[in-house]
């Protein structure tokens, strides 16, 4: 059994990443000062929070942000000489893996499945990736089509997953790996119950089809019976 006992969440700045604050406060209102939290904005906190992980020795790093197949997006900031908004391209990279060294990670964003056998060989505990986290229809040509509504639904639907996911993990009820099992469960049951509630409008299959795609795209890599266990004193 491998156990962790210290936190950091590193949550890019971005609007359309605020609907996952809640999730972020309810592990700080478990873990409290066993939680650092991190955002991402200017460039100068990528490093603080690049060396941050990297300093952390053993710990569980949960990230918030987008991402690629070979990169984690940093966050958006105001230019302070021209007022433009601006994005860090590239927070994380496949060479920037070692940081992960000795640490269990929960990267949602984008595609990050793919760091997973690569987390594991530069020292990684444990790995939990996504393939597409959708929240949002989009046309053919990556335009959003769906109504505020809709985009709210499918944002409320994914941060229960994850927070029920987390809250398992790190309240030590369930190793990582039976966290993530669980909560595929949880989202096909959840599914379910929403669209039979005819209350959730004309879009409800539509919106649980999201959610659904995000458990399907959900993988953990790593050993079984890592848990999260607090230390108090």
């Amino acid at each position: 059994m491998h156990t962790i006992s210290c936190a950091i969440c590193i949550h890019a700045k971005a609007p359309d990443l605020g609907f996952l604050n809640d999730v972020r406060n309810s592990i700080g209102a478990v873990l409290g000062d066993k939680l650092r939290k991190l955002r991402l904005d200017d460039l100068q906190s990528h490093s603080v929070a690049k060396r941050a992980i990297e300093s952390a020795g053993s710990s569980f790093v949960v990230i918030f942000a987008h991402g690629g197949s070979d990169y984690v997006r940093g966050g958006e900031y105001s230019d302070r000489l021209s007022g433009e908004r601006r994005v860090v391209d590239k927070f994380l990279e496949r060479k920037d893996l070692g940081v992960f060294r000795d640490k269990a990670v929960f990267c949602m964003s984008c595609q990050s499945t793919g760091f997973g056998a690569d987390a594991i060989n530069a020292g990684a505990v444990a790995f939990v990736g996504f393939d597409q986290i959708p929240f949002h229809r989009l046309d053919e040509n990556d335009n959003v089509i769906s109504s505020r509504e809709f985009n709210k639904q499918a944002q409320g639907l994914i941060a229960g997953a994850v927070q029920f996911c987390l809250l398992n993990f790190v309240t030590g009820r369930l190793p990582l790996d039976q966290a993530v099992s669980l909560t595929r469960l949880w989202i096909d049951k959840t599914s379910v119950r929403f669209v039979r509630d005819k209350g959730n409008g004309v879009d409800r299959q539509d919106v649980a089809a999201l959610l659904l795609r995000m458990k399907d795209g959900m993988c953990y890599a790593g050993p079984s019976d890592v848990r999260f266990v607090q230390r108090h004193g």
